[in-house]
């Protein structure tokens, strides 16, 4: 008994000891402990914010949140480029958004909406028309090409190369792993001016006009996506929209280098192109028409392009007419033509050695005035 009662003696004795050892092996653990734990918080802290001062110092903006989710999972910098602002409050003509803008789209905040349709993308290419004066109404319905995809609710259609560029990328709206038209029209939106070729100090820049984005080809040929959000915000060139094309029943805008053309004073009328104008050919229009009988030829097979001149609602017999083939920034003329009794000079082009798009500039000269238009050819 007497022995019990020095081991509980003794223990009484180690206790306060005991507690002491480990309260100070718990005070040293503790910060080892906030160490290691630190790290962690900082990375996933890193994974909700993304920013760019090391690889692209005059990028100050950062990414986060349900903004950053968004851009990471449909194309990230490929598609939409850096950020230009940090989230602000944009008001556009559907309302007024949490938004940022980036190199080459604006993304708005739809918190009603669940995802993935929380965050959508503004309609820059609608509001850049806008700015230089232009609708999706400017341009005139054309009719479906072959190997192209056409979009009866605007009435255009989209071709090689740039359709190509159009099916390369879209938003990640479900599990699928292949991509539809709907995701595709959820980043571009729907076609809203024909595809045409801008001349460039470079060379000729091969563009078309979507809701959301602008499709283009360099002139070296390399396919990308215009920076609406830079040229938006005025940090960047705007690339001139295509003109609007002329009502039939209006004249046409006058070009202040060169003297005005006549007017039609009733609708204009022209006998059917002989072969192989006859193909692809469009209704009889005021001024200068220019189209490929073949869009899409097949490589070693003939470009056929065609011109015709209408002035006054008649058409004109006679008139020099040239064109000229763009590879990059060499301009390559035709042998000389001039138009026949329809009106209508023809060109024909040998595709064997030829790129895969081929912008063609047709002028004539008539009565001392210069028309010209450009039209492009695709080779399969």
């Amino acid at each position: 008994m007497a022995n019990d009662t020095s081991q509980v003696a003794t223990v009484r004795r180690w206790t306060p000891v005991f507690q002491l050892c480990i309260r100070l092996i718990l005070l040293l653990a503790l910060p080892a402990a906030v160490f290691l734990i630190r790290p962690a918080l900082l990375a996933q802290a890193q994974e909700e914010r993304r920013c760019f001062g090391d690889e692209a110092p005059e990028v100050t903006s950062c990414i986060e949140g349900g903004f950053l989710s968004f851009w990471e999972a449909n194309g990230g910098l490929e598609v939409f480029g850096y950020p230009l602002t940090d989230i602000r409050t944009v008001q556009t003509e559907d309302g007024t958004f949490l938004a940022q803008y980036f190199e080459r789209a604006r993304f708005e905040s739809h918190p009603e909406n669940d995802p993935p349709y929380d965050v959508q993308l503004g309609r820059l290419g609608v509001e850049l028309l806008a700015a230089q004066g232009l609708t999706v109404d400017s341009y005139a319905v054309e009719d479906p090409i072959e190997g192209c995809q056409y979009w009866f609710e605007t009435g255009h259609n989209v071709c090689e190369p740039l359709l190509t560029a159009w099916r390369s990328a879209g938003l990640q709206l479900d599990d699928a792993p292949e991509l539809s038209d709907s995701d595709r029209l959820a980043l571009w939106g729907l076609p809203i001016t024909p595809q045409v070729v801008v001349p460039t100090a470079d060379g000729i820049l091969l563009t078309q006009w979507f809701e959301r984005a602008r499709i283009e080809q360099q002139p070296d040929g390399t396919l990308t996506f215009g920076r609406l959000g830079a040229e938006l915000l005025g940090s960047a060139p705007t690339v001139p929209a295509p003109p609007a094309d002329a009502p039939p029943d209006e004249p046409l805008p006058e070009d202040p280098t060169v003297p005005p053309p006549p007017v039609a004073t009733a609708a204009p009328s022209a006998p059917t192109p002989g072969y192989p104008c006859n193909g692809n050919a469009p209704a009889p229009a005021e001024g200068l028409q220019v189209w490929m009988v073949n869009p899409n030829p097949l490589r070693g097979e003939d470009a056929n392009t065609c011109a015709r001149l209408i002035v006054n609602g008649g058409v004109v017999n006679g008139a020099q007419a040239m064109a000229y083939r763009y590879y990059g920034n060499e301009r390559r003329p035709s042998i000389p033509q001039s138009t026949g009794l329809d009106g209508v000079a023809g060109f024909v082009f040998y595709t064997k050695e030829d790129p895969a798009t081929v912008p063609v500039e047709v002028v004539i000269s008539y009565q001392g005035v210069t028309y010209s238009k450009f039209t492009a050819y695709n080779v399969r």
